[in-house]
Formats: structure tokens, C-alpha cells, sequence
């Protein structure tokens, strides 16, 4: 799932757009298997969350990236 929050215009930091996007994965789908049990619990899921929310800077002409 992506959401775009919008765009910005900072007289700072320039032009932005934000962004979040969040998913599901299952660790075992990449080859992780490892897991073991403590307290009669598995220690690790197998199903991870991720979510990620970021910014795209658009850089002026003429100027180098870091």
C-alpha cells in the first residue's frame, strides 16, 4: 500500500514529495527459518511488517549529490 502525502515547496529544502508505503512479507518466503522457543513462545514471526515513509528532494541544476 503507497499513500503520497503531497508536495511541498520549501524555500529551504526546495521541491518535496512525501511518501509512505507499508506491506507484508513472510521471512521464510527469503530463506529465514531460524527460530526457537522461549517460554513456550516462538521467539521470531514469520510474517513481517514493514513500513517506510520517506521524501524525493529534487536537487536545483548544477548541484552535486552527497
Amino acid at each position: 500500500n503507497v499513500v503520497r502525502y503531497g508536495e511541498f515547496n520549501d524555500p529551504n529544502m526546495g521541491h518535496r514529495i512525501a511518501y509512505s508505503a507499508e506491506g507484508q512479507i513472510n521471512r521464510k518466503d527469503f530463506g529465514l527459518t531460524f527460530n526457537m522457543m522461549l517460554d513456550g513462545k516462538w521467539v521470531v514471526s514469520d510474517e513481517v511488517q514493514i513500513l517506510i515513509e520517506g521524501e524525493f528532494v529534487e536537487q536545483p541544476a548544477g548541484t552535486a549529490s552527497a
